[in-house]
């Protein structure tokens, strides 16, 4: 049974959202990076574009790129993710900001617990996802009523909170999985403590226990003080 970190030093949550804004980052240059040499390789005639399927009629048919495409970009974040957690314990967002995901007995996470751990969190991030969706769209509904019913932009708050249903999700669904962290006494978000990790500072070094005096060995007899050396030749 793993047993609590004697000397935690965890991350607070500014450093963990600027890591993940890192981490964001870093993956929409690779998708980028992704489509240009996607682009140049179509241009190229190494293999057809998005646009365009195998028999050159746009937007026609499903084919084996666009399926190794739509793979890539569905597979990219949580291959980094898992990864860097699993090989090194923290992602590059996490390595400029020198903190680390570990076990509650200090120890790194493997591949399985950082799996397990981005597994929780999407699943978490949905859940909260569909119910903000439902909120949103009870109390937009509410309120173009309202105002529908004095006569006053019903119809058009009743289309932007339509929008608003569908983008606030989106942007918002993952910030109560970390929000968690920044009232939790141990900064643990609603994964880490699913998955009992923590989030610590690596730059800071962990506190040394106090020095303990070893035991003489039993039976042994006290030391006499009038037999210390006292640095005077004994007598003849």
């Amino acid at each position: 049974m793993e047993s609590p970190m004697e000397h935690p030093r965890y991350a607070r949550f500014w450093s963990r959202a600027a890591a993940r804004v890192i981490d964001l980052l870093i993956i929409i240059a690779a998708f980028n990076l992704f489509y240009l040499a996607n682009q140049l390789g179509a241009d190229a005639g190494l293999w057809t574009g998005m646009e365009q399927s195998e028999g050159g009629r746009t937007g026609a048919g499903f084919y084996m790129a666009n399926a190794l495409r739509i793979i890539f970009f569905l597979t990219f974040p949580g291959f980094y993710f898992v990864y860097l957690h699993g090989a090194y314990g923290q992602t590059i967002g996490k390595m400029i900001l020198r903190i680390s995901v570990v076990n509650t007995d200090g120890s790194h996470i493997d591949y399985r617990k950082a799996l397990m751990r981005h597994l929780v969190e999407i699943f978490l991030s949905l859940i909260l996802g569909f119910l903000i969706i439902i909120t949103v769209s009870i109390v937009g509904s509410l309120i173009a009523f309202l105002f529908s019913a004095i006569g006053l932009f019903g119809s058009f708050l009743k289309t932007v909170y339509n929008y608003i249903a569908i983008i606030i999700p989106l942007i918002f669904s993952p910030c109560p999985v970390f929000l968690w962290a920044a009232f939790d006494p141990r900064k643990q978000g609603l994964h880490d403590k699913v998955c009992k990790t923590f989030v610590v500072w690596t730059g800071v070094p962990s506190p040394l226990p106090a020095a303990v005096e070893p035991e003489p060995p039993a039976g042994s007899p006290p030391d006499d003080p009038a037999s210390l050396d006292t640095g005077t030749s004994p007598s003849l």
